[in-house]
C-alpha cells in the first residue's frame, strides 16, 4: 500500500492531476472528499481527492457533458446506481467498467441525453431509498472508486421496482 500523502504533495498532485485543480481545505487522506477549485474553469467543487488524481475533473462542467448511461450494478447482496459517459474516450475510465473490476455486475442501464437528466434521476431514486430509512450498503473506503453512498442492501428494497422506474 503506498505510503499516505502529506498536504503539500496532494496540493502538488492536484496541480499536476488531468484536470488541475487547487485544493482549498486541509487534506484529510485521498479517499475524504474535498473542496477543490478547478484552473481550467475556476468551478469551486467537493470531489475525493483519489478521483481527482484518477483523472475526474469539475462536477459542474462535467454535467454540461452529452450523453449519460444511468446504471445499477450488483455485487452479492450490495446494488450500486451511478452514471457514466456514453462513449468515454477510453473505456478504462467508464465506471461500468471500474466497478466490474470491484466485482459488480451490470444489471440495467438507461441513456439519457444529458448528464444533469441521469444525475437528478440518479439522486431521486437514492434519496427514496434514504427516506425510507435505508442507509447505504458500503461506508467510505469499501470501493475501489468511490461511490458507497449511491449502494443499497438488495435484500432492503424491491430490485423490479427500481428497475420499472428508471425505464
Amino acid at each position: 500500500m503506498p505510503a499516505a500523502l502529506t498536504h503539500e504533495q496532494a496540493e502538488a498532485k492536484g496541480l499536476t492531476a488531468d484536470h488541475p485543480a487547487e485544493l482549498l481545505e486541509s487534506f484529510k487522506n485521498t479517499r475524504a472528499i474535498h473542496k477543490y477549485r478547478f484552473l481550467e474553469c475556476g468551478h469551486e467543487w467537493e470531489i475525493r481527492t483519489s478521483n481527482l488524481h484518477n483523472g475526474s475533473g469539475c462536477g459542474e462542467c462535467h454535467f454540461d457533458q452529452g450523453p449519460t448511461y444511468l446504471y445499477v450494478m450488483q455485487r452479492g447482496d450490495v446494488l450500486k446506481i451511478g452514471m457514466t459517459a456514453v462513449a468515454p474516450e477510453r473505456y478504462d475510465h467508464c465506471r461500468i467498467y471500474r466497478h466490474s473490476k470491484d466485482g459488480f455486475v451490470l444489471i440495467d442501464k438507461k441513456r439519457h441525453e444529458t448528464r444533469a437528466e441521469a444525475h437528478a434521476e440518479e439522486q431521486a431514486e437514492i434519496q427514496r431509498w434514504r427516506d425510507d430509512g435505508i442507509p447505504p450498503a458500503l461506508e467510505p473506503g469499501e470501493l475501489k472508486f468511490g461511490g458507497e453512498g449511491e449502494t443499497v442492501s438488495r435484500d432492503l428494497v424491491n430490485v423490479h421496482e427500481i428497475l420499472k422506474r428508471l425505464n
